[in-house]
């Protein structure tokens, strides 16, 4: 499955991308993500590139796909998990950077909150 994010590649050099995903494991979750916040280290990250501390100095040859504060509806569960969350659901994530994306994978440690769809 094709997905598409926004990815760091340098100093104020954002770029949509799009790539393959890889399956989910047996502890993840797939998301089609609704919403994402550009939170503040995001925004530092995008302007500074290399010079912000959290990004790595190889951003050209490994571009950092932003995000870590989404919500989304739950496509697809992981064996692991098919007791616990539901295809369809809403959820919340938190702290996994990579979630600027429109279809994401998500461990059940980034989940703070997942309802039925009303």
């Amino acid at each position: 499955m094709k997905t598409k994010v926004a990815a760091i590649y340098g100093k104020r050099d954002v770029r949509l991308r799009v790539f393959e995903l890889p399956e989910i494991t047996d502890n993840e979750l797939l998301v089609s993500v609704i919403s994402d916040s550009v939170c503040l280290s995001t925004w530092k990250a995008a302007l500074l590139g290399s010079e912000h501390k959290r990004v790595p100095d190889d951003l050209e040859n490994h571009p950092v796909i932003t995000g870590h504060e989404c919500a989304g509806v739950i496509v697809e569960v992981g064996k692991n998990l098919t007791g616990k969350y539901k295809k369809a659901s809403v959820l919340y994530c938190n702290r996994r950077w990579g979630y600027q994306a429109d279809i994401q994978r998500a461990t059940a440690t980034n989940i703070l909150a997942a309802m039925p769809l009303i």
